[in-house]
């Protein structure tokens, strides 16, 4: 029983430090070159990302894209955006299914994020970087993302 307490201890006192790493993570939501709109704010992301709001001012359907639920920038964007984990959304996304809507499509790697979104009318995702594409501009940072270079 005493080691348990111990054990739970250092775990409750390392949260903090998890945390404050879980914050710093930049964030660059990114659209592609087809996508009108500069900026959207944190909440407009959200609504993007839950299928909430689904077409852009110009009436062209968003395409939003998501990383694997391994992978670390997915945690740290669902947290900031939806105070949630990316598992902590399955329920969300059970209730919306019977309603007919489907989560964001999954792509494997931060690349294909960027090649998809770059090629892909109304398509928006994250990345951890500012992007390395042209046709690629940032609408939303958040974590300790700075200024892209121009």
């Amino acid at each position: 029983m005493t080691r348990l307490v111990f054990l739970l201890a250092i775990f409750v006192a390392g949260l903090p430090a998890i945390a404050g790493a879980a914050e710093v993570e930049p964030i660059y939501v990114v659209a592609g070159p087809t996508v009108a709109e500069t900026r959207l704010t944190g909440a407009e992301v959200a609504l993007i990302f839950r299928r909430k709001r689904n077409f852009w001012g110009n009436g062209q359907r968003i395409q939003p894209v998501n990383l694997p639920v391994h992978s670390r920038l997915r945690r740290h964007f669902t947290q900031a955006l939806f105070g949630l984990t990316p598992e902590g959304m399955d329920e969300y996304w059970q209730e919306r299914y019977f309603h007919g809507v489907l989560p964001p499509r999954v792509l494997a790697s931060q690349d294909a994020v960027m090649l998809f979104v770059a090629v892909t009318p109304g398509a928006i995702g994250y990345l951890s970087s500012c992007p390395t594409d042209s046709r690629l501009h940032v609408v939303f940072m958040a974590g300790a993302a700075t200024a892209c270079p121009k």
